[in-house]
């Protein structure tokens, strides 16, 4: 153990193998950990048995800053992946308008998107236009036929939402400082409540 909270593993330890990792070319292996681990303390664990409410407001802050993170970041990937469907489908196009029936078929298919892709369509315009419901049956018809006017709507209304959601950060930033500020110095007490009692 080096520490209250951080160890390292015997060398027996295996560790588990994960195939995104290690593949070619990519440098997580670089930067992420494979020797040490951390063991929670102090307030991460919960065992304190009376609540710092100013902690408990950090704890919803950091929530609140993740899931807006999170919104962004998965917006910011599915808009790449449908312009890079987008290139795929023109290129679809232009052999199909000069009718290279030998090389492109009449029903275009996806090579970028997948069905997780779709369904965060779907769950954005459940959210976004509740009162149009759009399908996954729905957009594999569409797509199957009239796909570069599909994407580029998806683009179109996609990057809309993403950009109010980046300015909504930027009001958020503001708020968060403020309550960091207020509440980070007194987050770390934890003695005043038993202390009022002594």
């Amino acid at each position: 153990m080096l520490s209250k909270s951080y160890g390292v593993y015997s060398p027996e330890y295996v560790a588990p193998f994960c195939s995104g990792r290690y593949a070619p070319g990519e440098k997580s292996l670089l930067v992420l950990n494979d020797k040490y681990n951390i063991k929670t303390n102090g307030t991460e664990d919960y065992k304190f048995k009376i609540k710092n409410i100013h902690e408990d407001n950090l704890f919803k802050q950091e929530d609140d800053m993740y899931a807006i993170d999170h919104q962004i970041l998965q917006f910011v990937r599915v808009i790449s992946k449908l312009t890079l469907e987008e290139t795929q489908a023109k290129k679809w196009r232009q052999l199909k308008d000069q009718n290279n029936k030998q090389t492109v078929s009449g029903v275009y298919e996806p090579k970028y998107l997948t069905d997780q892709h779709f369904s965060f369509i779907k769950r954005f315009y459940d959210l976004v236009y509740a009162e149009k419901p759009f399908t996954i049956k729905q957009m594999n018809k569409i797509i199957a036929k009239q796909p570069v006017e599909l994407i580029q709507t998806f683009i179109g209304r996609l990057e809309t939402h993403h950009d109010e959601l980046k300015e909504e950060k930027q009001i958020k930033i503001a708020e968060w400082k403020q309550t960091t500020d207020a509440n980070f110095v007194k987050s770390l007490d934890h003695r005043s409540f038993f202390f009022k009692k002594e």
